[in-house]
């Protein structure tokens, strides 16, 4: 049994614990509409999903993920707009308000070249709400944006599609990997099953994994440091989310978007909330979008799913 355990969990962690090399980026020239600053970026030209799917649509490739590159920020400036947009002319007066508000919210900023992702796409939701865009056009870049702090918690987990997939494979190893011999192998297979409940959205079991280290003594400094990053990281994803819930909510409620991007807020407003803990009223919730004729079929299995993991 502890051989089979072994190789069962021993190669996830190498896999999860390896920094992937940057793939796919090609350099390209850009000019600031702001400012006319030069700079050169690295847009992703190619990318993969041998990582699987989350249950909010959360991809992930084998080596860098696509979306860290997907928001360009001016060094000198901090106007920050995705790849597609970056290079839209802007008003006199765009360019005004945009200057105005970027003074205010950069002050105390590092770096552009310093800034973490998340940062650079919440300066494009700013910019964005310069530009009159969309509520839910800043929901998915806010909702991205906490995909881009998860990265960093759950590494590359080959093939898991899905919460029930996620929750498979964590009930397989939750029974074992106490029977792993040595205590660091052990320490380190318990951050494997904080990463596969995190992917899966099960708060409770994630965090209660995460307390549980401290029943494992004696614990090294480099395992106490990961879990206090990880706690950190998962409050800014966990920030990034509640902005995005709230922005489709804005959305909904100005009437944006097509009926199956109607229907697909929706379903995230819950899948989110319950990956913050919010559970109340979502079982309704998700009754509702079953029920309901409209809901496009591929769009069921993910309610489905979503429904059967409200339980945890």
């Amino acid at each position: 049994m502890r051989r089979s355990l072994r190789a069962l969990l021993l190669p996830a962690l190498l896999l999860a614990a390896t920094a992937a090399h940057a793939a796919s980026l090609l350099p390209e020239a850009r000019v600031c509409p702001v400012d006319g600053t030069e700079l050169e970026v690295l847009v992703p030209v190619a990318t993969n999903a041998l990582g699987g799917t989350d249950s909010d649509y959360c991809q992930y490739a084998k080596g860098s993920q696509p979306r860290e590159h997907e928001v360009i920020t001016c060094p000198t400036c901090y106007y920050s707009a995705r790849l597609g947009h970056f290079d839209r002319p802007l008003s006199d007066t765009q360019r005004e308000k945009i200057v105005a508000m970027l003074g205010t919210a950069t002050e105390g900023f590092p770096p552009a070249e310093r800034l973490d992702p998340w940062d650079r796409y919440q300066l494009a939701v700013l910019c964005a709400g310069v530009m009159d865009e969309s509520a839910m056009e800043r929901a998915r870049m806010l909702h991205t944006a906490a995909w881009t702090a998860r990265d960093r918690v759950v590494g590359f987990l080959p093939g898991i599609d899905g919460p029930l997939d996620a929750r498979m494979k964590l009930d397989e190893l939750d029974v074992q990997w106490l029977e792993i011999p040595d205590l660091l192998t052990q320490q380190r297979g318990l951050f494997l099953l904080v990463q596969l409940a995190h992917r899966g959205g099960f708060t409770g079991r994630r965090d209660a994994y995460l307390d549980r280290l401290d029943e494992l003594q004696p614990i090294p400094q480099e395992l106490t440091d990961l879990r206090a990053q990880t706690r950190e990281l998962i409050e800014i994803e966990n920030r990034f989310l509640g902005k995005a819930i709230h922005h489709y909510e804005a959305a909904l409620k100005a009437d944006e978007g097509t009926p199956e991007d109607k229907l697909q807020m929706r379903y995230l407003i819950v899948d989110l909330k319950r990956r913050l803990g919010e559970t109340e009223g979502l079982r309704e919730e998700i009754n509702l979008l079953l029920t309901d004729a409209n809901v496009p079929e591929d769009l069921r299995p993910a309610i489905k799913s979503v429904k059967e993991c409200l339980t945890e």
